[in-house]
């Protein structure tokens, strides 16, 4: 079930309503890689602690080149449809905003992906933070998900009333890109076309035309 609070356990809405509302409840997760496998990043990689990949010395560096991280987002988007979609559905499994090294290697096992998973966590985590972010893989999508979340509660106490007293003011369950077009400007949305990229955003299952 999801829920609309930890501490009011009122079932929230299933399937896109329940994810996207669901998706803004991020929490901090503080577990990082520890020292031992920074340090030995570091030391394949020939970059010294307070040096990211890109000022990681004049040589070619196998840590260095944007390869990996490129052909995994390929793969996202090949087996999800968007980078977006994949964080939402594949990547953040626990809904927090964050992964850590662990829960990474889970997920990659999870999707299949067979390549150097060391490297790539590191070509991400550029500062070191032990965590990464839907940022850090698709900026445009995290930063068009937190102005939807900060609009949102603006207005709202939640996501999930907004949904409720705006979206679906029909009460049918499900929101079409019309309705979406028409009740967005409530929030301070005015260009049609990035309401229609947010609304595709939002989709969960691939083809669908419909948040429900």
């Amino acid at each position: 079930h999801y829920y609309t609070s930890a501490d009011a356990r009122t079932p929230a809405f299933t399937d896109e309503g329940a994810l996207f509302a669901h998706f803004w409840r991020c929490r901090a997760m503080w577990w990082n890689v520890g020292p031992h496998l920074k340090r030995r990043m570091r030391a394949e990689s020939g970059r010294t602690p307070d040096q990211s990949p890109q000022a990681s010395g004049s040589g070619p560096s196998f840590f260095s080149s944007s390869s990996d991280l490129e052909e995994f987002k390929m793969v996202l988007r090949h087996k999800f449809g968007s980078i977006a979609r994949a964080w939402r559905v594949g990547l953040d499994r626990d809904e927090s905003g964050l992964l850590d090294f662990r829960e990474f290697c889970a997920a990659m096992r999870a999707i299949g992906y067979v390549g150097n998973l060391r490297t790539l966590w590191f070509n991400m985590d550029a500062d070191n933070s032990g965590t990464i972010s839907l940022n850090e893989l698709d900026p445009e999508a995290a930063a068009a998900f937190e102005k939807f979340r900060a609009l949102s509660t603006a207005k709202y106490a939640s996501i999930p009333e907004m949904w409720t007293r705006l979206l679906d003011e029909d009460r049918s369950g499900r929101v079409s890109l019309a309705e979406f077009a028409a009740n967005t400007p409530t929030l301070g949305y005015d260009d049609p076309e990035e309401v229609e990229a947010l609304f595709h955003l939002l989709l969960v299952r691939p083809g669908a035309t419909f948040l429900s």
